[in-house]
């Protein structure tokens, strides 16, 4: 099966936050690319799967210690656990990536 993606997803394990609705998510990303991000949360979300769907996030990426960067994101999707049925995974699209995080995606060896 093909994938229908257009940039190349890299596997990593960052922490990051998210913040929608004035709540605030903490948790790790677990890929990510030149358009998109992979987020797992810390402690599930005590909401419905289809409630993050089309929102708009701000995600806080902790790319190195010290070194934060703020990504405008819109949920693509959101799993949930099978024994909790809380929200635990997030699919993001990043909204026109500043120029800092292409540099440093294009930079960085993974």
């Amino acid at each position: 099966m093909k994938e229908r993606r257009r940039h190349k997803r890299i596997y990593v394990h960052l922490k990051a936050s998210f913040i929608v609705d004035d709540q605030t998510f903490d948790g790790y990303v677990e890929n990510i690319s030149e358009s998109g991000i992979g987020f797992l949360m810390s402690t599930p979300g005590r909401f419905k799967d289809d409630y993050l769907t089309n929102k708009n996030i701000e995600l806080n990426l902790h790319m190195q210690p010290g070194k934060t960067i703020d990504l405008i994101c819109v949920a693509k999707w959101a799993k949930t656990g099978i024994s909790s049925g809380k929200v635990v995974g997030v699919g993001m699209n990043i909204i026109d990536p500043p120029p800092e995080y292409l540099d440093w995606l294009k930079s960085t060896p993974f």
